[in-house]
C-alpha cells in the first residue's frame, strides 16, 4: 500500500518540459492587471539549456549566494544560526551554507539523473539580483525592474526547504488517508494482533522529494494571488539595528492579527489586509502592503524607527525554518527566542462524508518534524 507514495515517481522524467509547462502555465496574466512573473526570453533560455555538456553540479543552494551577500560582515562572512543549535553559530562565507547536495536533481526517463537544469534555471534568475540590489540601495526608480524583482521573490517563496517539506508533509498525509480508508473498507490484509489499532497513524510515510518540485507551480499560482493584492515599497534602514534574514525569507501575514496569535501565511486576500516582508540586506527590506495595491510605482522610504526594525526582525526570525542569517552577533537573544518554532504544516486525517477520509491541513508555528528519508525503488 505505501508504495502509493512512490506511485508518481516517474512524473519527473523530462525536466525541461516540466519547466516549460511551469513557465507557460503560471505566468501572471496582464489581463488581471498583475505583473507577469515569467518572461518569454527566460522561457527561451530554459528551453535551450543543454545540461549534457556541463559539469555536474552537486551543491544546490536553496538560498542563493548572491542573496546571502547582503548579510556579510567586513570579513566577507555571514553568521548562520541553526535553529537546532542556536548557541553555536556558524561564521562562514555565503557559498559554504544553505545548500544540499543534489537538492534540485531530477531523474531522467533513461534512468540517469539531471543535476543541472533546475539549478541553472535558478542561477539565471539570480544573475540579475546584484544589479537590482544596487539600484534599490541608490533609491533609483525600480518600477521598470518589477518583473525581475517579483520573479526572484517568487522563486525564493517556493524553492526553499520550508515550502518543499510542507508539500511532502501534505502528500504523506494523503497517503495515510488513503490507507485508513482502505483499512476501514476491509481492502487491506488483516493486521497482526500485536499492532495497536491506531498503527496507521504512527506509520512514517516517505515521499519522493521530486514530487515537491512538481508542486511548485501550484505554490506559485497561490502566491500570485497574494502579489495581486499588494503594492511595494523599499525601506532603507537607518536605525543602527541591522536587519536579519533566514532560509525562508519571503513571509506574509495578516497585520491586524496580534503577533502572539499570528499564523504563518494566514491571509484573506479578498477580505483582510496583507503585509509581506522580504529582507534584501542588512540595510534594505522590501515591504508589500495591501494599502499600496494599484500603485504604478515602488516607492523608497527611510526606516528610522528602531521599534519597527525590531518588529521586522522578530517576524523574520519566527518564519525562519532551519537557519537565521545575520551580519553581526547582536541578535543572539532573538535567535534563541524563536529557535524552537518554525512554520510547519499541521495535517490531520479526518472522517469525511459517506465513510470517506479527508486531510485537513494548516500552517502553524511549531517544531519541525523528522522527515523519513526516501529510498528510491531499485
Amino acid at each position: 500500500m505505501f508504495e502509493g507514495a512512490r506511485a508518481n515517481r516517474n512524473l519527473s522524467g523530462a525536466t525541461s518540459s516540466a519547466l516549460h509547462s511551469w513557465l507557460e502555465t503560471y505566468s501572471v496574466s496582464r489581463e488581471r492587471n498583475l505583473m507577469p512573473i515569467f518572461s518569454t526570453d527566460l522561457l527561451g533560455l530554459i528551453q535551450k539549456m543543454n545540461v549534457a555538456s556541463e559539469n555536474e553540479k552537486k551543491r544546490h543552494h536553496f538560498v542563493p549566494v548572491c542573496y546571502l551577500n547582503g548579510y556579510i560582515g567586513g570579513d566577507g562572512k555571514v553568521f548562520a544560526y541553526r535553529k537546532d543549535e542556536p548557541n553555536s553559530p556558524l561564521h562562514v562565507r555565503p557559498r559554504e551554507i544553505a545548500f544540499e547536495r543534489y537538492y534540485y536533481s531530477q531523474p531522467l526517463p533513461d534512468g540517469g539523473r539531471d543535476n543541472n537544469t533546475i539549478e541553472n534555471f535558478f542561477s539565471t534568475i539570480e544573475s540579475t539580483w546584484p544589479r537590482l540590489v544596487e539600484r534599490m540601495a541608490q533609491r533609483q526608480n525600480i518600477w521598470p525592474d518589477r518583473e525581475a524583482i517579483i520573479l526572484f521573490l517568487s522563486m525564493l517563496r517556493v524553492r526553499v526547504p520550508a515550502a518543499r517539506d510542507m508539500i511532502e508533509a501534505f502528500l504523506a498525509a494523503q497517503v495515510k488517508a488513503r490507507a485508513k480508508l482502505l483499512d476501514d473498507r476491509g481492502k487491506l490484509p488483516p493486521k497482526p494482533e500485536e499492532l495497536p489499532n491506531d498503527f496507521l497513524d504512527r506509520v512514517d510515510v516517505a515521499i519522493d522529494p521530486h514530487q515537491s518540485l512538481h508542486a511548485m507551480p501550484a505554490l506559485i499560482n497561490g502566491f500570485a494571488e497574494v502579489i495581486s493584492r499588494i503594492g511595494f515599497e523599499v525601506l532603507h534602514n537607518e536605525t543602527g539595528t541591522s536587519l536579519i534574514s533566514t532560509d525562508n525569507p519571503v513571509i506574509y501575514f495578516d497585520p491586524d492579527v496580534p503577533e502572539k496569535r499570528m499564523l504563518p501565511y494566514h491571509v484573506h486576500p479578498s477580505l483582510g489586509r496583507i503585509e509581506l516582508l522580504f529582507p534584501i540586506s542588512k540595510h534594505l527590506v522590501l515591504v508589500g502592503r495591501s494599502e499600496l495595491v494599484g500603485k504604478r510605482y515602488i516607492r523608497h522610504r527611510t526606516l528610522s524607527s528602531v521599534d519597527d526594525a525590531r518588529r521586522m526582525n522578530r517576524l523574520v526570525a519566527r518564519f525562519g525554518y532551519r537557519f537565521i542569517f545575520a551580519a553581526d552577533q547582536t541578535h543572539e537573544a532573538l535567535v534563541r527566542r524563536y529557535a524552537a518554532e518554525s512554520p510547519v504544516l499541521k495535517a490531520e486525517v479526518l472522517p469525511g462524508p459517506e465513510g470517506g477520509k479527508f486531510v485537513f491541513a494548516d500552517h502553524i508555528f511549531g517544531a519541525r518534524q523528522w522527515k523519513p528519508k526516501w529510498q528510491a525503488a531499485t
